[in-house]
């Protein structure tokens, strides 16, 4: 934490009007003087300083000796603080939140100098990265990332969250809730974070993107690499920051300056949904009008799921489903133009049920369908055919779709590994335990072993 983030906290927590009740005197001096070190800590201004001296001369005589103590302690306080600064880290935080609040400025990114994070260790099928989004704040039928490792052939490549972005919360404390499931898994997953800016990309300022970017900071000095969606599935209508270009490019490249200049392992992963028509005019205007530039872009992702048709219909992909999309949007975005590495930041197959437990109309079984959506994301032919993708983030949740109203009407299953259908779960893991040859030679995990070991090392 740094030495301005603990003021800020000294700040807001101090009860400031219970203590000067207790020592029956104004209180205005506690009060200017906390208020101008945390406006010297936020701003490098020591002008507000100087009312703290003039608010001296409102003391009652004969509560000197609380004042003098009181001083006293601040000074401590403050000579700790002053110590710390001037030590190795003081300067390098110093920077960082003036390098934050500089407008902003684009970051070159060549292809060899991004890393992606991913670990050939951890799972992966042909060359191609698997990683999962757990269902941890779902209401129907969660699960953790740990459930999930103890599924698979090995440990996870990505872990996915969603996190909702608020105002208020400065310190972004859902990251904080979701650290401790991320450090039960062993193997580094890379942590791919949606952030969600639930109230708006209007209210998202230059103080918001750089709460941001020194949470990522926090992050990458763990060791942990971010794949950061930023406004995620933004040329959809489903989000309050979606169908927004303008706004969208405006307040991405804010936060991709903000992240860039203090979090090197953190990766801006630009990452629109492919709900659109396969006709070019249309794939075009789905996407591209939301196309920051290269300069501003570390990786290309794509929300894409085989859902059956606009009915929900429980029928199988065509045997080119995944590839002719993918292909498609490589040929716009992928690293032959533009030198970056493509994901699918979401992706399932869903097989929907009525709330009765009756399938939807069509002819194909769960297990039929989640698996050649798998296989076919997963294949030597997509390896090849599209050498530009490393990864794909399975959506592990069961949901309700909603009618009007919010009543629940069916619910969509997109879980492989954690459903309650064993053939289904068995067959998946024989799938992801096909491993690619680069990492053949690596032990396989036995089904046994317990892949949710915390790391040695971790805090």
């Amino acid at each position: 934490m740094s030495v301005r983030s603990v003021l800020c906290l000294v700040w807001r927590s101090y009860t400031i009007h219970e203590y000067s009740k207790n020592l029956n005197c104004s209180g205005d001096w506690i009060t200017t003087f906390l208020a101008a070190i945390h406006h010297i800590s936020c701003h490098d201004n020591l002008n507000p300083l100087l009312s703290f001296f003039f608010s001296l001369s409102r003391i009652q005589p004969f509560k000197m000796k609380e004042f003098i103590s009181g001083v006293l302690a601040a000074t401590f306080l403050c000579s700790i603080v002053v110590s710390i600064q001037s030590s190795h880290l003081g300067p390098k935080f110093r920077q960082s939140s003036k390098q934050i609040r500089q407008a902003p400025k684009a970051t070159k990114h060549d292809k060899r100098s991004i890393n992606t994070g991913l670990s050939s260790t951890n799972l992966n099928v042909n060359g191609i990265a698997v990683g999962f989004l757990p269902a941890l704040s779902e209401p129907i039928q969660p699960n953790t990332p740990l459930d999930i490792n103890r599924r698979i052939g090995a440990p996870m490549s990505v872990m996915g969250s969603y996190i909702q972005l608020y105002a208020k919360d400065t310190n972004i404390a859902e990251i904080d809730w979701q650290l401790p499931q991320y450090r039960q898994l062993i193997g580094w997953p890379v942590w791919e974070i949606a952030i969600m800016p639930v109230e708006g990309l209007e209210n998202v300022t230059p103080e918001i993107a750089g709460n941001i970017a020194r949470k990522m900071q926090m992050l990458n000095a763990q060791g942990i690499t971010v794949w950061l969606r930023f406004a995620h599935e933004m040329n959809g209508d489903w989000y309050v920051w979606g169908q927004k270009p303008a706004l969208f490019l405006e307040k991405w490249k804010l936060v991709t300056a903000a992240v860039r200049s203090v979090a090197p392992k953190t990766l801006m992963l630009w990452a629109p949904n492919s709900g659109f028509s396969k006709d070019q005019d249309a794939l075009l205007g789905g996407y591209t009008k939301y196309w920051p530039g290269g300069e501003w872009v570390d990786m290309i992702g794509l929300s894409f799921y085989h859902y059956g048709g606009h009915e929900r219909a429980n029928v199988l992909p065509s045997p080119t489903e995944a590839q002719d999309t993918i292909k498609d949007f490589v040929k716009l975005f992928g690293s032959k133009n533009h030198d970056r590495p493509v994901v699918l930041a979401e992706t399932a197959a869903s097989y929907t049920r009525s709330l009765d437990g009756k399938p939807a109309p069509g002819t194909a079984n769960e297990r039929d369908i989640k698996l050649s959506w798998m296989s076919q994301l997963l294949s030597r032919s997509m390896a090849e055919a599209v050498p530009e993708l490393k990864a794909i983030v399975w959506f592990e949740v069961m949901k309700n779709e909603n009618a009007a109203g919010n009543t629940p009407i069916k619910s969509e299953d997109f879980r492989i590994v954690t459903g309650q259908i064993k053939p289904l779960a068995d067959d998946a893991y024989k799938l992801l335990s096909h491993r690619s040859s680069k990492s053949s030679k690596v032990r396989k995990p036995k089904r046994s072993d317990h892949l949710g070991k915390k790391r040695v090392g971790m805090m």
